[in-house]
């Protein structure tokens, strides 16, 4: 943030981590606007609230990059309907954000069921790599070799299940919980996976769901 002044407008999320000994981490989400010349803007920055104290600072190495690049991995054997899917999914979030740090990496055991050159040449996708390798479906030694292909390590490797439906901010998402400056291993983001299974239908037509929530 600069020396200028803001008013806040909205709070939209506020993530709280707390340590006893030390303070308060959180991550904020606002819309402000700008007093002089009255533009709207949105910011999503980590500041820390030291203990004992109520003002905030900047934290050294948790500004996270959101540009950093993204690599979505995924592995499938005769799964071409799940496979386009998927394709139809990155393509919507790429039209809708105009995000050109994200690459899609599909590992395939030689599918018949799905043509994936003709597939992504017919999306709008810009970034993408298609691995194939004969033999029998292998996951973990598809996402070993698919990974060892990123090369920068301030990239993020996202491992993928085809049978999902992704939201657009899903990107940033990402990119805020991985931090490259953290002197920490490995910084693993577990998003929790939300199933609606249908049990029925009531006289009207309504079906009747059931929420499975799973953390991956």
């Amino acid at each position: 943030m600069s020396d200028r002044k803001y008013r806040l407008l909205a709070i939209e999320r506020v993530e709280e981590k707390q340590d006893l000994r030390k303070g308060t981490r959180y991550l904020l989400e606002l819309n402000l606007r700008q007093e002089t010349d009255n533009k709207t803007v949105h910011i999503s920055e980590y500041v820390f609230q030291p203990i004992n104290t109520t003002h905030l600072c900047y934290p050294a190495g948790l500004q996270w990059n959101n540009a950093a690049d993204i690599y979505f991995v995924v592995t499938a054997k005769n799964q071409g309907v799940w496979v386009q899917h998927l394709i139809d999914n990155m393509e919507r979030i790429y039209r809708e954000t105009n995000d050109q740090h994200f690459h899609l990496v599909i590992f395939d055991y030689e599918s018949p069921d799905i043509d994936l050159n003709v597939s992504l040449k017919r999306s709008g996708l810009k970034r993408y790599t298609v691995i194939k390798r004969p033999g029998i479906f292998i996951k973990t030694q598809a996402y070993n070799e698919a990974v060892s292909l990123v090369k920068d390590s301030n990239s993020i490797v996202f491992l993928l299940d085809l049978h999902l439906d992704i939201s657009s901010n899903f990107l940033q998402s990402i990119r805020k919980v991985n931090l490259s400056d953290v002197e920490v291993t490995c910084i693993t983001f577990c998003p929790i996976l939300l199933g609606a299974y249908i049990l029925g239908y009531t006289k009207s037509l309504k079906d009747i769901t059931q929420w499975q929530i799973e953390v991956k």
